[in-house]
C-alpha cells in the first residue's frame, strides 16, 4: 500500500480484529520493526524519514502513540509524574514540563487527580492519562489505537481531533 497524508489531516482506520490496525500504528513510530519483531517488508516513511532506520526514542519526538492496551503505558507512581515522563526524557526545561503537565491534565480532565496513583484510577481515567501523557510530548503526529474504548460517550467527544488546540 502506498499513500501520502498531508499535514492537518485526520485519518480513521477501520477493520476487523487482526487486520493490522495496531501494527500500522506501531509502525509509525518504529516499534515495528525495532521492538516488535517479525517479517517486515517494504518501507514506512514518516515526514520523509524511513522509520525502520530510526530509533524509537528519536521517532517519539515526531509520532506520539497511545496503545490499544493503554494501561501498559502507565508505570509512574502518580498522575503528574506520568505526564512528566516523556517531556523529561526529551530533556525539556522544568518550566516547559510544568506548562505541559498543567495544560494536558486540564485537557484530559485529570487536574484534580495529579497526586493519585494511576493504579487507583478508573479505566476511563487511565485511558485519559495515557492520552494526556502522549499529548504532553506535543508530537507532530498523534496515533491512537482505539483511544475511546474505556471512555463514556460524553468524555469521548472531548478527544475529537478538532478540539486539541
Amino acid at each position: 500500500m502506498q499513500g501520502y497524508v498531508e499535514d492537518g489531516t485526520f485519518i480513521l482506520v477501520m477493520g476487523h480484529g487482526g487486520s493490522g490496525k495496531s501494527t500500522l500504528c506501531c509502525s509509525l513510530n518504529g516499534l515495528v520493526p525495532n521492538f516488535f519483531k517479525g517479517s517486515y517488508q517494504g518501507r514506512v516513511l514518516v515526514k520523509g524519514q524511513e522509520v525502520a532506520r530510526k530509533k524509537v526514542a528519536d521517532m517519539s519526538r515526531l509520532v506520539g502513540l497511545v496503545l490499544q492496551d493503554f494501561e501498559a503505558q502507565l508505570f509512574s507512581t502518580n498522575v503528574e509524574l506520568e505526564m512528566a515522563f516523556g517531556p523529561e526524557n526529551h530533556c525539556l526545561p522544568r518550566p516547559e514540563i510544568k506548562r505541559r503537565i498543567d495544560r494536558y491534565l486540564f485537557f484530559v480532565g485529570l487536574e484534580r487527580l495529579r497526586r493519585r496513583e494511576p493504579a487507583t484510577l478508573s479505566g476511563g481515567q487511565k485511558q485519559r492519562l495515557a492520552i494526556g501523557s502522549v499529548l504532553a510530548l506535543e508530537p507532530e503526529i498523534l496515533a491512537m489505537d482505539e483511544p475511546t474504548t474505556d471512555l463514556d460517550p460524553k468524555v469521548g467527544k472531548r478527544f475529537s481531533p478538532w478540539r486539541i488546540t
